[in-house]
């Protein structure tokens, strides 16, 4: 009875001793999973889930389910497909025990989808003077809460200008055409691309010119032609005016140049004044005409028709030389007799020796081209 115990005794004991030194197949007692980005991305996002088994024996496998179908087995799963809501897990088995299977929790992705930034430039004109100003504002779409801006003027940055409307003086633009861009940064997280762009142009006009002819200022005598006085207008000047001309006298504009002429039917002086017109700032020249009346002649003293015998002297005849009359002449008297001037008066003095009725005639000289003032008289001289 003895002996049957000893023998059953170290049975038990081998079985135990056998037992207690087999290792059995254990699940992980729990699995956790990460995502290299978290659970919220942007469309396209490459995200790693990685999963971290707590526990468990023999060689562990990974099965990851999006949505509960499989998608991809091993302990790191990489995808740039997911979808808004999609719910990733991974389940556990292991090679020691069949009947293994630990599951993780679920992470939840939040996917935005990507927009497209846009941005636009309005202004409230296309070009402008040169004293003035003009503000460009902008307009966008998917700029987020903070957008940047970034302006630049013909290619160049302009550091100063960093909102979303931009004001630009005459004085910083180049005449003539210029070339406005804005880039907007997008404060959003997901894109297509983080920046747009947006161009314009604006043209700054040029301020009216007018030349100072050499001939502006001219002195001539009544009903007599001014020499043409032409005005070239330039730069933002279109056509131009005139005020202050003598009657008869106006002005013309063609093809950029202004144009004073005529004759003046009355006398004075006249300050004229040529006023461009146009965009832009405009501008003004001034000149004078200085109109004279003509020459007068009138008779004075003696009688300017006289009979005399042959030979004898005549009784001076006197003509004053008067306005613009300088001097005289006198044509159509007989040879012996002869005409005078001297201080505004003109004398016929003499004798002749010749026979004849003589129609005389006496012209007052002018300082400026014109028809000269004259007077008819007649010596009679009898024999």
């Amino acid at each position: 009875m003895a002996k049957k115990l000893l023998s059953l005794f170290i049975v038990v004991f081998w079985m135990v001793t056998l037992g207690l030194g087999r290792v059995y197949g254990q699940c992980p007692t729990s699995v956790s999973i990460s995502s290299s980005e978290g659970n919220t991305i942007c469309q396209g996002t490459a995200v790693t889930f990685t999963a971290n088994a707590n526990g468990g024996t023999g060689t562990l496998s990974y099965q990851w389910q999006v949505n509960g179908q499989n998608v991809q087995s091993g302990q790191e799963y990489q995808t740039s497909s997911l979808e808004n809501s999609d719910k990733i897990k991974v389940i556990v088995t292991s090679s020691d025990d069949t009947t293994c299977s630990t599951t993780s929790s679920v992470i939840t992705m939040t996917v935005n989808t990507l927009k497209t930034p846009t941005v636009s430039i309005k202004s409230h004109a296309s070009s402008i003077c040169p004293a003035g100003s003009i503000t460009f504002e902008t307009t966008n779409t998917n700029g987020g809460t903070s957008p940047q801006y970034t302006w630049s003027l013909n290619g160049t940055e302009v550091s100063t200008k960093t909102g979303a409307n931009a004001t630009f003086a005459g004085s910083e633009l180049n005449p003539g055409s210029n070339t406005i861009e804005v880039i907007l940064s997008s404060s959003l997280d997901c894109v297509t691309s983080s920046t747009a762009q947006a161009t314009t142009t604006v043209t700054v006009n040029p301020d009216a010119t007018i030349s100072e002819p050499a001939n502006k200022d001219q002195l001539i005598c009544v009903n007599t032609a001014v020499g043409p006085i032409s005005f070239s207008i330039g730069g933002g000047g279109t056509g131009a005016n005139v005020s202050g001309l003598p009657s008869g006298v106006s002005g013309s504009y063609s093809g950029g140049t202004f144009t004073i002429s005529g004759s003046p039917t009355v006398a004075g002086t006249f300050n004229y004044t040529v006023n461009t017109t146009g965009t832009c700032e405009q501008t003004s020249a001034s000149g004078t005409i200085t109109v004279d009346p003509d020459a007068t002649i009138s008779l004075t003293s003696g009688n300017n028709e006289q009979s005399v015998c042959q030979g004898e002297t005549i009784t001076p005849i006197n003509y004053e030389i008067g306005q613009t009359g300088t001097g005289g002449t006198v044509s159509g008297l007989p040879s012996g007799m002869q005409g005078n001037y001297s201080n505004g008066v003109y004398t016929i003095t003499g004798s002749s020796t010749s026979i004849g009725t003589f129609n005389y005639k006496v012209k007052a000289c002018l300082l400026y081209t014109s028809d000269a003032a004259d007077e008819e008289d007649s010596v009679d001289l009898g024999g």
